[in-house]
């Protein structure tokens, strides 16, 4: 239906009356759209909560393990001949390295080489053994050139790699065991037959050899450069032999690493905290607050990790049972977290493994982060956690709006249809009475003139 406008009324009224009108039967509309965007801001702010409750259950899930609190250094003192890495595993100690051998892996060159690679060979078998096992054979039978010999080596997938180097007159086939160790000898063995290929016919370019230093006056070997088992917890590489040189190793409780895994425990509990206690303001001079202030889930997520985090730990071995014990205090104010780094230092010197047992013990009550990843996973499960309980029922009430909002739209467009109407009714009643009168004062007017 075409829309009905007013350029002005007959009967004098004013032109936008209508408008008005439909305006003030529009103002039930704006209230629930009002309504709605109340609702959705309060969403938007359980959302933001849900999902900072969510990176504080995600960031304490790394620090909830034994192995999160003990982690260990480890520091060699000359690199150039050893490496060295340690686990939480690991014991503190050191320890002296000397002697040291590298394993190396064995290669054999061809002696003499021939002129090109490409030239045909006559024909003959190649025949070889890699660490012991079952010969290998390669049959030649007369046209195929040094190249095809590499490749058919290397399809056989032994362990032994064939190459072609070129000295700068002639080209040589180098053949190298995959691993080190002693054991690991390529043999070219007595069934070759191919002419210029035979044992006799190989250079030893380097020798399959085991590992081997002393450590601590004890002789070590293995098969690589790499040693896990000398030491529990404790992975030494092996770089370049010595030439009597001693390295020194060291392993010791990594204080730092476990101050920055601290430190990522606080400002995760403060980030929620802070937002927590924004929610809980109310001014009461302008009455401005929050949309989550006084929300009764909110007092009670508030309300549980304060008394999580000022409840000491029980049926501990070590020194501490509270984190003020370790210099970490909370904040009358906004609830939020703080360290003293010296006295989390001297906590840690004092008894590094009773620190980190405070974080992740499974005892009669579990360390903090173990709570706390407990306490999260039920308050932002997605099956009966109060937070997603909370979003299914705001959604629900904005669906309920959106219905109602509808009905009132279609009501208004009647009311707004009928209101025109009844106007232009008016409009054109009004306009034929002034035609009639002025028609009726007309004639009259002619009358007396006559």
């Amino acid at each position: 239906m075409a829309e009905i406008t007013f350029s002005g009324l007959a009967s004098g009224l004013p032109a936008d009356l209508v408008d008005k009108l439909v305006a003030i039967q529009k103002q039930p509309l704006n209230a629930l759209a009002g309504r709605k965007v109340e609702v959705q801001t309060r969403l938007a702010a359980v959302q933001d909560l849900n999902a900072k409750l969510l990176s504080m259950k995600s960031a304490m899930e790394g620090l909830d393990a034994a192995a999160d609190y003990q982690p260990r250094s480890a520091t060699s003192s000359n690199t150039t001949f050893a490496t060295v890495t340690a686990s939480s595993n690991a014991s503190a100690g050191s320890y002296s390295l000397s002697n040291i051998v590298l394993a190396d892996n064995n290669q054999l060159r061809l002696t003499t080489g021939v002129v090109s690679k490409t030239d045909p060979l006559a024909s003959g078998t190649f025949a070889f053994t890699y660490a012991g096992g079952t010969e290998k054979q390669v049959v030649i039978s007369g046209g195929e050139s040094m190249v095809d010999l590499a490749e058919d080596i290397n399809a056989l997938g032994t362990g032994v790699a064939a190459t072609i180097i070129n000295d700068g007159s002639r080209d040589h086939l180098v053949l190298t065991g995959a691993d080190t160790g002693a054991a690991k000898t390529i043999a070219v063995t007595v069934n070759t037959t191919l002419t210029g290929f035979e044992s006799a016919d190989f250079t030893t370019v380097s020798t399959a050899a085991n590992a081997s230093f002393t450590l601590d006056g004890m002789p070590v070997s293995g098969l690589s450069n790499t040693f896990t088992t000398a030491i529990e917890g404790v992975t030494i590489n092996l770089v370049k032999a010595t030439a009597g040189e001693t390295v020194a190793l060291s392993v010791q409780a990594d204080t730092s690493a476990v101050k920055t895994k601290i430190k990522s425990f606080v400002d995760a509990y403060n980030t929620v905290a802070s937002l927590l206690h924004a929610h809980s303001q109310y001014d009461k001079d302008t009455g401005r607050h929050t949309v989550l202030f006084a929300d009764s889930a909110v007092r009670g997520i508030e309300s549980q990790m304060r008394r999580i985090i000022t409840t000491p730990v029980s049926g501990l071995t070590g020194t501490y049972t509270t984190l003020a014990e370790l210099g970490i205090t909370t904040s009358t104010a906004d609830g939020t977290l703080s360290i003293n780094d010296s006295k989390l230092s001297t906590a840690l010197s004092s008894d590094f493994n009773g620190v980190g047992k405070l974080f992740y013990a499974a005892t009669a009550t579990q360390g903090y982060a173990k709570q706390f990843v407990d306490y999260l996973g039920s308050v932002t499960s997605t099956a009966d956690g109060v937070m997603n309980g909370k979003e299914v029922s705001i959604n629900k009430r904005i669906d309920a709006l959106d219905r109602q909002i509808e009905r009132t739209q279609q009501r208004l467009s009647i009311t707004e249809a009928r209101i025109r109407a009844q106007y232009a009714s008016l409009e054109t009643l009004i306009s034929n009475m002034n035609s009639s009168t002025s028609g009726a004062l007309q004639s009259l007017q002619n009358l007396v003139n006559a």
